[in-house]
């Protein structure tokens, strides 16, 4: 599967506003409960509203494999009662805070993409460094401009 960074991004957005000390972000792989809950006869929980929303957007497997790709990453941080179907953020890391700190506002996001598509840019780590020099050009251009 591709990386999506708009999925990440996203992602990463609902992380941050959702999690606080005593609060988690609960995500569901529902194909997975779904496969499980026939062969059990279970009832599936219910998906929280935020995951919803991102279902609008994207599809479970986008969701949760860019879930997954974000832990690899070093981006969030799960709790360790965390299970294949039942995934909990505990937090994002300070590279996830980082990252997003650089492409929150969607005028940097979008230069950066854009940066990103006209060299054929596609890898995470690539991009957070674009996303970095961005930031830095429009911090640069502020103090010459004033």
């Amino acid at each position: 599967m591709r990386l999506n960074m708009d999925c990440i991004r996203d992602i990463l957005l609902c992380i941050e506003d959702l999690v606080t000390p005593t609060r988690l972000a609960r995500f569901l792989d529902i194909d997975l409960l779904n496969a499980t809950a026939q062969i059990f006869d279970d009832e599936l929980p219910k998906t929280p509203p935020y995951q919803e929303k991102l279902l609008e957007k994207y599809t479970n497997e986008e969701i949760i494999y860019h879930l997954q790709y974000c832990l690899k990453d070093n981006l969030i941080e799960l709790h360790t009662n965390s299970m294949s179907s039942d995934i909990l953020v505990k937090d994002l890391t300070p590279k996830g805070h980082e990252f997003l700190a650089n492409i929150r506002y969607n005028t940097v996001y979008e230069k950066t993409k854009q940066i990103c598509k006209k060299l054929g840019v596609q890898s995470l780590s690539s991009f957070v460094q674009i996303a970095q020099n961005v930031t830095s050009e429009i911090i640069k251009s502020y103090f010459i401009s004033s």
